[in-house]
């Protein structure tokens, strides 16, 4: 979040895969410290601001946060994910009588450096790609273009809303 009106935050994430019994107290920790926690604290500092100028947020969760898959993800960052799309549902409610509107992004599969690796995998990749009604990857300008629609004018009777940004993967 970028301290003036509208503001987009965006953080690269890698993709670790931990069940419940390989995941240390220390990975649990970090993935909710930041994943869930960054969002909270840079949202409570900027609070006042957009108190002040009727400001947008907008978060990044993740599909993850809403479904699960066999060869993506960890509890803790489904867990994280999904915790981020609560509370941006919360900072709507408790936004709304200062003209805030909350809401968050939660991207599939998209093409970046941090999934590029794994797509050259077969067994994890050819799964993801089934599920994708369009038959492809999502690219990060996609996400970027409803981050802007959500941060703009043009979206000003939306809040609260978690938008999906994949190809059509919860479809399934």
């Amino acid at each position: 979040m970028w301290p003036h009106r509208r503001g987009v935050q965006q953080r690269g994430e890698g993709l670790l895969q931990l069940a419940l019994e390989d995941i240390t107290d220390e990975e649990w920790e970090r993935d909710r410290r930041e994943e869930v926690d960054l969002v909270f604290f840079l949202t409570r500092a900027a609070w006042p601001h957009l108190k002040a100028s009727h400001g947008v947020v907008v978060n990044t969760a993740s599909l993850n946060g809403l479904m699960s898959f066999k060869t993506l993800g960890s509890l803790a960052h489904t867990t994280a994910k999904a915790g981020i799309i609560a509370m941006t549902r919360q900072l709507a409610m408790e936004g709304r009588e200062y003209r805030i509107r909350a809401n968050s992004i939660s991207p599939g599969v998209i093409e970046t450096n941090q999934t590029r690796e794994q797509l050259k995998d077969p067994d994890w990749a050819g799964p993801m790609l089934r599920k994708t009604l369009l038959g492809r990857l999502g690219r990060p300008e996609e996400v970027a273009n409803v981050a802007l629609f959500l941060a703009s004018d043009e979206s000003s009777y939306v809040t609260g809303a978690d938008i999906v940004v994949d190809g059509g993967m919860k479809v399934w």
